[in-house]
């Protein structure tokens, strides 16, 4: 196949941004200016906390930064958090992440998670944890259990994404299906990644499962019906809509740095939802409510804002963040996109000559 490559430079003063051939093997570098870990107040944020102050208890919260580990450990007789069973009836030699190692969790582990348990969620809710936040979590260089993220066309004939610290990020596209687009006039690039099949009810289970992993054993008790919906492993409707919000901040974010709070309302005010986790990762901040029968009001409660984790990156460079809701109670598979845009100071565009080795050139 004959295809004219096109280069294109994304650049912001001197930093190389990104670079992508269509019609060829592309490469984006690595920022060369990684901006070091400052945390930023801003007023949106100190009126969101003082809110939170006012209402919750923050009963966990971690910064969790490269290098660390933290085990949270309980006294007493070891006892599975999630299916009840202690030794001989079940192992527990197995490293337990409170969080899991997709999102970049290398530090935080715990000591009550059965072998068991911890090899079903992890072939099975986090899967779908996996697929949904793949596409984001390549954009924000988050390292798995092995290597970074790499994205591919379903059969892996297609277009090819892949991340290497030493080299940058690599896209391998092609004209008459490219899966980057260039607008030069904008400087802007965009990138668009399906996700591989998920259920959406499944995501939310991975997330209610770090709750009940990190919450107080004495708050177990309250949250009953999440544990067995947790431990349930066909998909069924809970009912809904489930409203997750997400908070997307812009900007090359520290890629170890994971932030999570565990949240609970500190009265008897049902007018506010009992409990809450929220966890930042990447360019993304995710707040989900954790369903309690015996706290909760029945039927809608009053608005409330988005819990802010403080800025890691100067809004007034990179640009504020931006906050919407989703839905994760649906149980029918999906592959829907992600949409990504990246923004340059300067595009430097060229073009080679015509190509016959292969689809790549």
């Amino acid at each position: 196949m004959n295809s004219m490559k096109k280069r294109f430079r994304f650049l912001w003063g001197s930093t190389i941004l990104g670079q992508v051939i269509i019609g060829g093997v592309g490469h984006i570098d690595e920022a060369a200016v990684e901006p070091e870990p400052a945390l930023r107040l801003s007023s949106d944020i100190e009126k969101s906390l003082r809110f939170y102050f006012e209402h919750y208890d923050m009963v966990r919260h971690h910064v969790l930064k490269p290098g660390e580990k933290i085990v949270i450990s309980l006294d007493g007789e070891r006892l599975c958090r999630f299916c009840g069973k202690g030794e001989p009836a079940v192992s527990f030699r197995n490293l337990a992440h409170a969080i899991p190692e997709s999102l970049g969790n290398k530090a935080l582990s715990t000591t009550y998670e059965c072998d068991t348990c911890n090899k079903e969620f992890g072939e099975g809710i986090e899967t779908h944890l996996g697929h949904w936040s793949k596409p984001m979590r390549y954009i924000a260089r988050i390292k798995g259990k092995k290597r970074f993220p790499q994205l591919e066309e379903s059969g892996g004939k297609g277009w090819k994404m892949e991340y290497d610290p030493k080299s940058g990020f690599q896209i391998k596209s092609y004209e008459d299906d490219p899966v980057a687009t260039v607008n030069g006039e904008a400087r802007q690039l965009g990138l668009t990644i399906r996700r591989k099949p998920y259920i959406p009810l499944a995501v939310l289970k991975a997330f209610w499962k770090m709750a009940v992993t990190l919450m107080p054993e004495d708050e177990l008790e309250n949250f009953k019906d999440v544990r067995r919906w947790i431990m349930t492993k066909t998909h069924e409707s809970i009912g809904g809509p489930i409203q997750v919000f997400v908070g997307f901040h812009p900007g090359p974010m520290p890629p170890g740095f994971l932030g999570v709070a565990l949240l609970m309302r500190r009265s008897a005010d049902t007018r506010y939802p009992y409990a809450f986790i929220a966890i930042r990762y990447g360019n993304e901040t995710f707040q989900v409510p954790v369903p309690s029968a015996l706290n909760d009001a029945q039927g809608t409660s009053d608005p409330i804002p988005f819990f802010r984790f403080p800025d890691l990156v100067d809004p007034n460079v990179y640009g504020k963040s931006k906050f919407f809701q989703v839905d994760l109670s649906s149980i029918d598979p999906m592959s829907d996109p992600v949409n990504v845009t990246f923004q340059a100071e300067t595009v430097d565009s060229t073009q080679h000559e015509p190509t016959s080795e292969n689809r790549y050139g």
